[in-house]
């Protein structure tokens, strides 16, 4: 069914109203990376594990209306609402099929935003960045520019909060501009010249980030020995030849704990998640085996240097391994926090914060364990898609093929990116990405009908 665009302002701002009254009422006490906003803690680790602008951001916000955290993430629920938008204009959202699509990614990237988990902080500024580079895409005028500028700088900056894994945000600014450029077309000079300004931001990032940790004197834990480190306790344990187990015995004892046998590495192993080598909630003789390499480049180096040179060495019997963390990066999930504060306040504005939260979280809770916003459901939706415009051979689906196959690409890169990098089953490493490709199919079909009312 076909709604005036009124009717469907109307319909969709209801929607929104609900949502923002219930997280904007919960008085912020979410997940907190690292802890860095406790700055007169003396036992908070102020390191480089969660780089310089996590630290910096979370230890360093303002102290607005008495409670740092709740204007934090209102600050990050604003962002998201004003690039989302910006992305996926609400005033052509005109069915109510695509009304109700629409709220739900509202809802669950609300949910999200509110999170101080720099995956979070990372996505609320992406979103940004993209509707900003979208309204500059949209036009040909004199601020057009400006705004595209003005967009992939926001990208660097969000990228700095995990600039490895931002690399996949190049994708889907390709993706965006392949969309615009159906209705404003552009030379290929431009978009060649806008990926080389995004990927050059990129990189600058990365450096500006490690620049920035080391001048603030950040410890060095060096966070990428994590993945590293779990990949040799991996094929230690479960390696198919006697060569890679020995090679990976002999690279992962330099970090083991003194007295601790080799082989309770495998004991602490549980089974995919890096904080049981490092820090294993369970109660035993030889709990948390590994001792991490910090402020010491010369030992981190030479364990990266084993590390690739047992990768070179056994790319067959390495891959075997590491394979298996297709399933667990496929179905991540717990990526919302979900607990109330436990605040002894008995008013009545405590109790309905407290109530509208608890609300709240039980539909996200619910999207959550039935994975709604995995990675698997992603991939799924889109080859169904792709099958199913194969099969019909219509103008209006297969017009949407080139947005299937950009979908794909952004996953299978986000699922390789995932494995190789694993740490944990934790589904909000990988959910901004999974929101931000149906915001771009959810957006597809606006393009489509724009060009169709403009021929």
């Amino acid at each position: 069914m076909v709604l005036k665009s009124n009717e469907s302002r109307r319909i969709f701002s209801l929607i929104l109203a609900f949502i923002l009254f219930a997280i904007t009422m919960f008085p912020g006490f979410t997940a907190l990376e690292g802890d860095q906003g406790y700055r007169d803690n003396p036992n908070v680790l102020r390191s480089d594990n969660w780089g310089f602008m996590t630290t910096f951001l979370y230890g360093e916000w303002p102290q607005f209306f008495g409670n740092w955290r709740y204007s934090l993430i209102i600050t990050q629920l604003v962002t998201l609402l004003i690039g989302l938008s910006l992305l996926v204009p609400i005033h052509k959202l005109d069915s109510r099929l695509s009304i109700w699509l629409g709220a739900l990614l509202y809802f669950v990237s609300a949910n999200f935003s509110v999170q101080l988990w720099r995956d979070a902080t990372s996505f609320s500024l992406s979103v940004l960045a993209f509707g900003l580079i979208r309204s500059g895409l949209s036009k040909k005028t004199k601020t057009s520019s400006g705004l595209i500028f003005l967009g992939l700088c926001i990208m660097g900056i969000a990228s700095m909060f995990k600039p490895a894994v931002t690399l996949l945000l190049l994708p889907i600014l390709a993706w965006l501009i392949w969309q615009e450029n159906l209705r404003l077309p552009r030379s290929w000079f431009f978009k060649f010249f806008t990926m080389a300004i995004a990927g050059t931001l990129l990189i600058f990032a990365y450096v500006l980030d490690s620049s920035l940790a080391r001048k603030a004197s950040l410890e060095r834990v060096f966070p990428e020995q994590q993945p590293i480190l779990l990949d040799l306790a991996m094929n230690y344990c479960w390696g198919r030849s006697e060569s890679i187990r020995v090679d990976s015995g002999n690279a992962i004892s330099r970090t083991l704990k003194v007295d601790y046998p080799l082989e309770s590495v495998c004991a602490a192993t549980n089974p995919f998640r890096w904080d049981d080598l490092h820090n294993d909630p369970k109660d035993w003789q030889y709990s948390s085996p590994i001792t991490r390499i910090t402020n010491s480049k010369s030992s981190r180096d030479e364990l990266l240097r084993s590390w690739t040179k047992i990768v070179t060495s056994h790319p067959v019997d390495w891959a075997q391994v590491r394979l298996l963390l297709i399933g667990p990066v496929l179905f991540m999930g717990n990526s919302f926090v979900l607990n109330p504060p436990d605040v002894d306040n008995p008013s009545l504005m405590h109790s309905l914060r407290e109530g509208s939260w608890t609300f709240n979280s039980l539909f996200i809770s619910i999207i959550d364990k039935i994975r709604l916003t995995s990675l698997f459901l992603c991939i799924f939706l889109c080859f169904s898609i792709l099958l199913f415009s194969l099969k019909k051979q219509r103008p209006v689906f297969v017009s949407n093929l080139g947005d299937i196959y950009f979908a794909l690409l952004v996953n299978i890169l986000t699922l390789a990116v995932s494995v190789v990098s694993f740490v944990a089953p934790n589904g909000r490493y990988i959910l901004g990405y999974v929101l931000l490709v149906y915001m771009m199919l959810l957006k597809s079909n606006l393009v489509y009908k724009s060009v169709l009312n403009n021929s």
